[in-house]
């Protein structure tokens, strides 16, 4: 017996299916498993709980289209998958919407299975100087108190950021409230200024030290990132409609390119999130200078494969395939940068 009717046993243990030949949706007869006026699959309405949490992965993604022979040939061949979805094969591989569901699931539930290692008990990181206290305290009450007078020092043991010479030596919201206000209109600082040092005084004042600033705000950006990607499929897309010949090319056909390679580059990011997990736990200079290598080769390998997909799916002559591929990389990155650029804004303005 194959792999794959192996699985479709197992499922059908796990599914209960309906004896009667009866579609409970549309009430016509339905001829095999599933029904051939409505589509909806002949299974019994009650199921055991287990079936809600196995039927998206296992039936919609793994069993029936095999995500993980479609994430082999991704990465083996470049441009391939793409190729035959467009030609209308579309059952031996996962589509590429489910694809980059599944994966961008699990990049999303990545940094919360394997937790930020610098964070107190309530979930707010704190600062390697008070870190390497807590390993030097022989109770958790001395903690607490070392904790308590850290907090209250910070602002005096710690340069203050500031956005303005204006806000300089200002160390509460109501101070820099006033001072705003009490400018002549021609020198009020302008509101993009005024609002990022507000909500760092804000922060300040809950007893939050710059590093654990950085720290929350670095994690709300790694946390919020495949929003950004979801974000930026339609603008890659565009570029992709521009630069070929849309009689010949639909947005449609470029957007499964898109997909697929979007993909890929989510993939990429999960060994980077297992060797940063690793590096935070132990420490270490060389793990550490080893996920800096790992990133250029990541941000190298990107751009090749995009140039092999690329060639390989549009089927133009190598060197224009090669021309097109860099000038894409090359604006997409530009364009991305500055989109990035205004994501970086956005998560700032929206972490509490």
């Amino acid at each position: 017996m194959t792999s794959k009717n192996k699985s479709n046993d197992n499922m059908a243990r796990i599914i209960r299916q309906r004896e009667e030949r009866t579609c409970l949706n549309c009430g016509k007869t339905v001829e095999a498993q599933y029904c051939s006026y409505c589509g909806q699959e002949n299974i019994h309405p009650k199921q055991p709980f287990h079936y809600l949490l196995t039927h998206f992965i296992g039936v919609k993604i793994n069993y029936k289209h095999g995500l993980w022979s479609s994430i082999c040939t991704l990465f083996r061949s470049p441009g391939f998958i793409t190729k035959s979805y467009i030609k209308g094969q579309r059952v031996s591989y996962t589509d590429p919407v489910n694809m980059y569901v599944a994966i961008s699931f699990v990049v999303f539930l990545l940094p919360f299975l394997l937790p930020h290692p610098k964070k107190d008990t309530d979930g707010t990181p704190i600062s390697k100087h008070t870190q390497k206290h807590s390993t030097n305290t022989t109770s958790a009450d001395e903690y607490n108190r070392s904790l308590v007078k850290r907090v209250e020092h910070w602002g005096d043991e710690e340069a203050m950021f500031y956005t303005s010479e204006y806000f300089k030596n200002v160390k509460t919201v109501a101070q820099l409230d006033s001072i705003q206000n009490n400018l002549p209109e021609t020198k009020k600082v302008n509101a993009f200024a005024y609002g990022a040092e507000r909500k760092y005084l804000s922060f300040r004042e809950k007893g939050l030290s710059n590093d654990t600033i950085l720290d929350k705000y670095t994690d709300s950006l790694e946390h919020n990132l495949t929003k950004f990607l979801i974000c930026y499929l339609p603008i890659f897309t565009l570029f992709l409609w521009l630069f070929h010949d849309r009689r010949k090319w639909s947005y449609f056909e470029h957007s499964v390119f898109t997909f697929y390679y979007f993909c890929f580059l989510l993939l990429l990011m999960i060994p980077l999130e297992l060797v940063d997990f690793v590096d935070e736990i132990s420490d270490s200079a060389l793990l550490e200078k080893v996920e800096y290598c790992m990133m250029g080769f990541v941000i190298l390998y990107s751009f090749a494969y995009f140039v092999r997909a690329h060639h390989a799916v549009y089927a133009e002559k190598k060197n224009t395939a090669r021309m097109k591929g860099f000038a894409l990389l090359t604006i997409n990155a530009a364009f991305m940068f500055l989109c990035f650029v205004c994501y970086m804004i956005l998560v700032g303005y929206l972490l509490h």
